[in-house]
């Protein structure tokens, strides 16, 4: 996976709020989520973690060495596993 910027992650928790908020999101099941735990790297201004915590539930992202250079971005994977949630449960 791949670090995001920080604007990139301001969007994600725009996403997070409207879609997983544990009180005020959609009814239909989904992985609702406690707390959103980031890890910036203040030098490039890049989130390179998100942990997030749910009900029952923890999941960490981390972003990595790609030799390829082919991973998705931290944002991408974190919605990707979320949307599987859904899909699941």
């Amino acid at each position: 996976m791949k670090a995001i910027s920080i604007n990139h992650f301001i969007k994600l928790l725009q996403f997070l709020s409207e879609k997983h908020h544990p009180v005020f999101s959609n009814p239909k099941p989904t992985r609702r989520i406690k707390y959103i735990l980031p890890s910036m790297d203040m030098r490039d201004n890049t989130v390179f973690a998100i942990a997030l915590v749910g009900y029952g539930w923890k999941k960490t992202f981390v972003a990595g060495a790609d030799p390829n250079g082919l991973s998705n971005p931290l944002d991408s994977e974190v919605r990707k596993y979320l949307l599987e949630g859904e899909c699941n449960e």
